[in-house]
């Protein structure tokens, strides 16, 4: 059965690559050289390693060791993120002052998400991770603010901390995506995105905790914002780093097995090197 490319929209030269489509693959590359007009060389080869499909269920993705610690990882971010945007937009209500003039200000605070192309920039790792801390502080203030009546410091820093919180809803969008190859990577956006709506749907019920106590809500969602910021230390840096093009390259770049596999590379050189030594001088 022959493939031809979409008449208006073509696949992905990647993902044809992946799938054993190489002569399609290098029809794009031709005509995007042709386009930018750069000449193309005729004897250029290009290939992937080939992906088989991966089952289209969310339980492909924690089949194995390393891959199943990025999908805790990633689901956990997820997870966090939605529960404590959602919670902080909802309890705009529970501020001091006017709902109406709460709300439009914590909504105007999404006017500077641009914020987050340039937030990314310092490492996807450092990003994600200091702006939950970031969020986790500013919870933490608000009930100080809160406490002495200082109404325009309770708004500033929940406009502060949704601004940080919601970039961060941008920024792991772009690492779930880094972090998978192709044929896994709608499996892993879906999934991060299913556990989110599963946060946004709990947010709610924590507001009501303010019965027990006004700043008990920011509480609840500084401690889970804090929780989420150490977890992200443990996600791989993506920033500049290739595309992985299987989950069995997923699998075996690990930042910690990587440490490990090249101490004990220059090991076994080493005592390669004292051996030839010791002979030598016999």
């Amino acid at each position: 059965m022959s493939h031809h490319p979409h008449r208006i929209m073509e696949e992905s030269p990647r993902w044809l690559l992946s799938q054993g489509r190489t002569e399609e693959a290098l029809a794009y590359f031709k005509k995007s050289a042709r386009i930018n007009k750069v000449e193309f060389p005729e004897n250029l080869h290009v290939y992937l390693e080939y992906q088989p499909k991966v089952e289209g269920n969310a339980l492909s993705l924690f089949k194995t060791p390393n891959l199943r610690h990025k999908s805790l990882v990633v689901c956990t971010l997820w997870f966090s993120v939605s529960i404590v945007f959602f919670g902080m937009t909802f309890n705009a209500g529970n501020l001091a002052g006017n709902i109406f003039t709460n709300n439009y200000l914590l909504q105007a605070s999404g006017i500077l998400e641009f914020f987050g192309i340039w937030y990314i920039r310092l490492g996807r790792r450092l990003a994600i991770s200091s702006a939950f801390l970031i969020a986790c502080l500013v919870s933490a203030v608000i009930p100080i603010f809160a406490t002495y009546g200082m109404q325009a410091g309770v708004i500033t820093m929940s406009m502060v901390g949704k601004l940080f919180i919601e970039t961060n809803f941008e920024m792991i969008y772009v690492v779930t995506a880094e972090l998978y190859p192709t044929t896994a990577r709608v499996t892993a956006l879906g999934l991060g995105s299913s556990i989110a709506r599963a946060g946004g749907a709990l947010s709610p019920y924590l507001i009501l905790s303010d019965d027990v106590w006004k700043s008990l809500p920011y509480v609840i969602f500084g401690v889970i914002a804090l929780a989420a910021g150490l977890v992200a230390t443990l996600l791989p840096e993506t920033m500049n780093k290739e595309l992985p093009d299987s989950l069995h390259q997923v699998e075996t770049e690990n930042l910690v097995n990587h440490v490990l596999c090249r101490v004990k590379q220059t090991t076994e050189k080493e005592s390669e090197e004292e051996k030839t030594m010791e002979t030598v001088a016999v």
